[in-house]
């Protein structure tokens, strides 16, 4: 019984998805924990549960449940798929805001250590300058004393 179950729960899962990724997007809801399921999701519950009892009554005599218990089962296990997708895909856009803000601070110490690397650069030209013409004052002086 409990095989069976597994089973036609995977026939179920597997065309409720399927008719689920033919919705237009503002009808896939990504489920909080106490959110009631969209209409949309209710509907396709409805006809994909018709379409697997339908296509499948082996599997759903092997089950031993009678209709509306076997609906609920899948009402039950629909639900919990659906909040698991739910918070992997959470968990996947908050991975992925964490690896975007590493990017931004590293590229943002990159850069800051760029401009640094520029700053003592061009205070080395500075002070270069700087003693370049402390040498040519100091040489058109002693040309001067010479003359």
């Amino acid at each position: 019984q409990s095989s069976a179950k597994t089973t036609i729960l995977a026939v179920f899962l597997k065309d409720f998805y399927a008719r689920r990724a033919l919705l237009p997007l503002e009808e896939v809801v990504d489920y909080g924990p106490w959110q009631r399921m969209s209409d949309a999701d209710t509907r396709l519950l409805q006809e994909a549960g018709d379409a697997t009892m339908e296509a499948h009554p082996d599997m759903v005599a092997s089950t031993e449940l009678d209709d509306a218990p076997l609906r609920k089962f899948f009402q039950v296990e629909m639900r919990i798929d659906l909040k698991k997708r739910s918070a992997w895909k959470t968990d996947k856009r908050k991975r992925a805001q964490e690896e975007a803000k590493e990017k931004a601070d590293a590229a943002g110490a990159i850069a800051a250590e760029e401009d640094r690397a520029a700053a003592e650069a061009a205070a080395a030209a500075a002070e270069a300058a700087a003693a370049k013409a402390a040498a040519k004052a100091a040489a058109d002086k002693l040309a001067a004393e010479q003359a």
